[in-house]
């Protein structure tokens, strides 16, 4: 059956990150982007995001995965990096890393007065943080590379300079604008 055209994402570059359960909400977002034509960057604390991956793969879906913990800067940037370099843009994120690491297990249970602040700050590293620089990084590469994903004629000063004199106080109120600290 065609995908009709509204769901077609053909020619989009998706990074799915907590897709590393076979059975989890991750991999079955990956797998149905994927399925809409969707080029897949699946990502999850271990190695095991390589057999989602060739999981997509075999089905004939253009993926890759990358482990790494999220909750560190590095492997955030790291993640929209590999994008770029496989498939040149990103367009599309799902921040679906959360729950439990498997490679740092951290079980949440009890009420708030029985819970550590450690505990509570891993979760909050590991449901919040982990969305927050995924999007960072990801925002930072679309305004470097403009709306569509294509570089931006001017860089990132996108203000209109005008033309000719009936352009001049377009761009005086663009000017005054403030610029996004992104």
């Amino acid at each position: 059956m065609p995908i009709p055209a509204a769901f077609d994402l053909s020619d989009r570059v998706a990074v799915v990150t907590g897709a590393g359960s076979p059975d989890g909400i991750g991999f079955a977002t990956a797998r149905l982007l994927a399925e809409l034509g969707a080029a897949v960057m699946l990502s999850a604390t271990s190695a095991r995001i390589e057999a989602r991956a060739d999981d997509l793969r075999q089905a004939g879906f253009d993926a890759a995965g990358i482990a790494g913990d999220l909750t560190d800067t590095g492997a955030a940037a790291g993640l929209v990096a590999a994008a770029l370099k496989q498939w040149g843009r990103l367009d599309i994120v799902v921040n679906n890393a959360g729950m439990i690491s498997t490679t740092k297990p951290v079980f949440e249970a009890g009420t708030v007065d029985s819970m550590s602040l450690a505990t509570w700050q891993a979760s909050l590293e590991r449901n919040l943080t982990t969305a927050f620089l995924v999007t960072k990084e990801a925002r930072r590469l679309r305004q470097r590379q403009g709306r569509h994903g294509r570089p931006h004629p001017r860089g990132r000063d996108r203000r209109r300079r005008p033309r000719n004199h009936r352009q001049r106080g377009r761009a005086r109120l663009d000017s005054d604008r403030v610029p996004d600290p992104g």
